[in-house]
């Protein structure tokens, strides 16, 4: 310890290469490290001087520079005096929390504006925005050219009739006309009287036997083929009656009117024994035409036997 004191009280604390022999127990490597602290013994002692602390001398503060000092590289908040009695090289000790932020600042002045930078791409068109109000109506403009007439529309629906006016003045008599001529009523009337008990087959014309009356000059009777023949254009109205004994086959018992030969008008009954009858009024165009009657039963008809088996009547509207 006396070498310490003798050592401590040097006036600068000026160590050299001769002092270092009196501590044996440095080792070597000890000791060169030793000679490079000496160079920072200056510095350690500015700060010191000037109240510095270990965490403001810089990275060369690495600790004790007297090898054999307790307090070797360590860090007591630069107790220099406090420690081993010799200067103390201290290492910088560990970053100390975070102090609070400190106040702001006031805002600096405003920089310079930037470039404008390159336009955007056009958003998307936005929603359609309400319908505004209608504005006021505008004045009225001048009238145009009257257009072409239009399509006649449809006939409207016929009023009710109106009253009946008053009845007006008797006119003047007419002239009077030529006397028309006289309406006669002509005709031909035939019957059957030898046919009792003879059959009639189908699609065969009546031959009627007997002319009873005979007063038309346009109707002409042949009784080989049993049809009338018309030479005069009109209207003829043809009356007939068949008495029936029996069908062979078909219930029915039917005749026609024949007009040159088809069917005209027909008569039938479901009674086939008994009478048949039937009329026409058969309108004759162009001559010459032929009237008969035909049986369109479909079998044989059997005639009765009776006095009378057919008759048949043809009557002439004439003037």
């Amino acid at each position: 310890m006396s070498e310490l004191r003798e050592f401590r009280n040097y006036p600068d604390g000026y160590i050299d290469y001769r002092d270092a022999i009196k501590w044996q127990e440095l080792e070597y490597k000890e000791f060169e490290l030793f000679q490079d602290k000496k160079r920072l013994r200056e510095k350690c002692r500015d700060y010191y001087e000037r109240g510095l602390g270990c965490h403001e001398r810089g990275e060369e503060c690495s600790g004790c520079y007297y090898g054999s000092c307790p307090y070797r590289n360590t860090c007591h908040r630069c107790c220099c005096k406090n420690c081993c009695g010799w200067h103390i090289i201290c290492q910088e000790g560990p970053t100390g929390a975070t102090g609070p932020t400190g106040a702001t600042g006031p805002t600096g002045a405003t920089g310079p504006t930037g470039a404008t930078g390159p336009t955007g791409a056009t958003g998307p068109t936005g929603a359609t925005g309400p319908t505004g109000a209608t504005g006021p109506t505008g004045a009225t403009g001048p009238t145009g050219a009257t257009g072409p007439t239009g399509a006649t529309g449809p006939t409207g629906a016929t009023g009710p009739t109106g009253a009946t006016g008053p009845t007006g003045a008797t006119g003047p008599t007419g002239a009077t006309g030529p006397t028309g001529s006289a309406l006669q009523l002509r005709g031909i009337q035939a019957s059957l009287l030898a046919g009792g008990g003879s059959l009639i087959a189908d699609n065969t014309t009546i031959l009627f036997d007997t002319v009873l009356n005979d007063q038309s000059l346009d109707i002409n009777y042949n009784p080989l083929t049993g049809e009338f023949t018309v030479t005069g254009v009109g209207n003829y109205y043809v009356a007939w009656w068949v008495d029936t004994a029996g069908a062979s086959l078909n219930p029915n018992a039917a005749f026609s009117i024949a007009v040159n030969g088809s069917p005209f008008s027909q008569g039938a009954s479901p009674i086939i024994t008994g009478q048949v009858s039937g009329s026409a009024l058969v309108t004759i165009g162009a001559t010459p035409a032929t009237i008969s009657l035909v049986n369109v039963s479909g079998q044989t008809i059997s005639l009765a036997s009776t006095p009378l088996q057919a008759n048949i009547v043809i009557l002439e509207f004439a003037v």
